[in-house]
């Protein structure tokens, strides 16, 4: 565990970050995730909370053309190690949640493409998932 929260933190700090801006998820969802690199760290410039990378993130049908896409969101260790034990292989957005991006670049490559989202907006606006459906509202319901 302590090399992956090392791992997470070189990750995050190797990172120079760049363009900010905000969307609206509309059927945002990602796959593929690189279950190695997850992580529960402090990420820098964004605040402590979790990272989760994906390969692959797409909203109102269109690919995310990025690298890699890291989902950062505040949340404690209990619900952090539960999703982490499960390995969801899908992670859905509300529809209508408002998404935060960091472009950023890597530092020692200067490698751009890689897409840091800030979901946390104070609600309920995500769910992991074993099945590649988009959830139901009853679904969202806290």
């Amino acid at each position: 565990m302590k090399k992956l929260i090392l791992l997470g933190s070189l990750i995050i700090s190797s990172f120079v970050f760049g363009r900010q801006y905000t969307f609206i998820a509309k059927n945002a969802y990602c796959t593929q995730p690189v279950s190695e690199y997850n992580t529960f760290t402090s990420v820098g410039e964004l605040g402590s909370g979790t990272v989760f990378p994906f390969r692959n993130c797409y909203n109102n049908g269109k690919k995310f053309n990025y690298q890699g896409t890291f989902i950062v969101s505040p949340m404690d260790k209990s619900t952090y190690d539960k999703i982490i034990k499960q390995n969801y292989p899908y992670l859905f957005f509300k529809d209508g949640s408002e998404i935060h991006v960091i472009e950023a670049t890597v530092k020692s490559t200067n490698d751009a493409g890689y897409f840091l989202i800030d979901i946390n907006d104070g609600k309920s606006n995500f769910l992991f998932s074993h099945k590649y459906a988009y959830p139901s509202r009853s679904d969202w319901e806290d």
